[in-house]
């Protein structure tokens, strides 16, 4: 995999990343918000970077809500990005271009390789926003694939939060008086519909 620096500006900085010649998702980092945004296929998702601790030395990852997922940090001299409950260690070089290398539990050999990110390089500083945008960006798409393997159940008003959901359910006292995807709930112009329409606005 390859990242392309796209834009750099003072106000955002985008990134897309390559597999071969294919897209896979698009990383936008607002350094003044400290905050990422990643988007990929259809889904979308925000993420925000925090300092932790008294020295504040930890890196922290926050989603969009505000909830802890995960943590940049050093165990036994080998740096690591936790994001939901799972640990990939990482490894960056100093060549041109730099290159990352994320392994699971085999040290030597790297589930991912990535290259063309001058933010990998090892004089960057974990503190550099993008750098743990960028690890968290790769962590993610690794995850899509066992994301859709489960099922998830997301209660929300937000329909930004649902739309690309399988199955929404619209409930009102505690019953579900619609029940379908985004489309058909938009197709059907009743509750749902007027709600999104108000929440387009």
């Amino acid at each position: 995999m390859r990242w392309e620096s796209v834009l750099s500006t003072t106000e955002d900085q985008v990134y897309h990343l390559y597999k071969k010649d294919k897209h896979l998702l698009t990383l936008t980092i607002h350094p003044f918000s400290n905050s990422a945004r990643v988007e990929c296929n259809k889904q979308k998702r925000v993420f925000f970077i925090r300092k932790e601790g008294f020295l504040r030395n930890k890196t922290v990852l926050l989603c969009e809500y505000g909830t802890r997922i995960g943590e940049l940090g050093n165990e036994n001299n080998a740096a690591y990005i936790s994001m939901n409950d799972e640990r990939f260690y990482y490894s960056n070089d100093n060549e041109p271009g730099g290159e990352l290398n994320i392994y699971k539990d085999n040290k030597e050999t790297p589930i991912v390789t990535c290259k063309g990110a001058d933010e990998f390089k090892k004089d960057k500083k974990l503190s550099d926003i993008s750098h743990p945008g960028l690890l968290m960006a790769v962590c993610w798409y690794m995850f899509l694939p066992e994301m859709k393997e489960k099922t998830s159940v997301i209660v929300s008003h937000r329909i930004s939060s649902i739309k690309n959901a399988d199955l929404i359910l619209y409930l009102k006292e505690g019953e579900i008086v619609e029940a379908g995807t985004h489309e058909e709930l938009i197709a059907l112009n009743k509750r749902y519909a007027h709600l999104n329409q108000l929440q387009s606005h």
